[in-house]
């Protein structure tokens, strides 16, 4: 029942993200949901309360209150520097996706290489891979080249698999917006195999592993 639940708040925050969107009051709403969230369920795993973290903090951004949430991504990451989506969480907000949104790359960029240079930082490929994009959308692709090249090096040290490649990749790598429903939800990774149908999938998307890389293979 509990696990239920907790399935249950991850889908509704994630529609009230896409929702918001379109609608501000959504926008607020998502904020509301997450603060009440982490104040209810201090205890929770580290996966589920670094998701509502990051729902926190970027709902802050996207209402307004850009310093609130700097403040808060800095104080998550003085506690656990190793937190490797936080510091992905807290760049994507300087490179929100869709048209007439605002790229702050140089800031972004200065977070996630302060994340990077963390030792032992959790999820470095994904970092890596996040300063190889941000390379190329600003015209260096040899530094995005050593960047992937990296990133491929830590998937391997870490013993992970390839995630599968998802709409919203494909189409941050043709430079295109990403829709809504297209925007992920990255997630702390886990070995394969150790994932139970209802959690998260281990690729990072934010959807539940049997809708995601868990679902059967369609001939």
């Amino acid at each position: 029942m509990t696990q239920s639940l907790f399935n249950w708040c991850q889908d509704l925050e994630m529609a009230l993200q896409n929702g918001g969107e379109h609608d501000p009051e959504l926008r607020t709403a998502r904020l509301e949901m997450a603060a009440e969230w982490l104040r209810r369920f201090p205890r929770e795993d580290g996966l589920t309360t670094g998701n509502f973290r990051r729902a926190l903090a970027d709902s802050y951004f996207e209402t307004g209150q850009q310093e609130t949430a700097d403040e808060l991504y800095q104080s998550w990451l003085e506690e656990d520097p190793a937190w490797g989506w936080g510091w992905i969480g807290w760049a994507d907000c300087y490179t929100p996706f869709g048209p007439d949104k605002a790229q702050d790359y140089p800031r972004a960029e200065e977070i996630l290489h302060r994340g990077y240079a963390v030792p032992g930082v959790r999820e470095a490929e994904h970092i890596a891979g996040r300063l190889a994009l941000i390379c190329e959308k600003t015209g260096r692709p040899d530094e995005a080249r050593e960047l992937r090249r990296q990133a491929e090096q830590a998937r391997q040290r870490a013993g992970r698999r390839v995630p599968r490649v998802t709409a919203w990749a494909e189409s941050a790598q043709a430079g295109e917006p990403r829709t809504a429903k297209q925007q992920p939800r990255t997630a702390k990774q886990h070995p394969a195999g150790k994932t139970g149908r209802n959690q998260p999938c281990p690729c990072g998307s934010g959807k539940k592993f049997k809708k995601c890389c868990g679902a059967p293979a369609q001939s």
